[in-house]
């Protein structure tokens, strides 16, 4: 069984976040990850995503690209 790798580590750089995809290690700021705003019962805060910005495309474009063909087309698309 493979080990688990800790999601964060503090290094000289500060907090670093690790990649679920390509499993690197990157500082947790905006050059690095997108962040979305999550809102919790303490108010609002930013939440970085699992991948980095380099394998963000890798990991979820087929998923979004699956769901843009399933999408409801209007009656002129359903025509051509």
């Amino acid at each position: 069984m493979k080990e688990k790798l800790p999601r964060f580590i503090y290094t000289d750089l500060g907090k670093e976040k690790l990649c679920i995809e390509c499993k690197s290690y990157f500082p947790l700021d905006e050059e690095f990850f997108y962040w979305q705003w999550h809102t919790n019962k303490n108010g609002r805060s930013k939440r970085f995503t699992a991948t980095c910005k380099g394998c963000y495309d890798i990991r979820y474009r087929p998923w979004r690209l699956a769901k843009r063909k399933k999408a409801i087309k209007s009656s002129y698309e359903e025509r051509l």
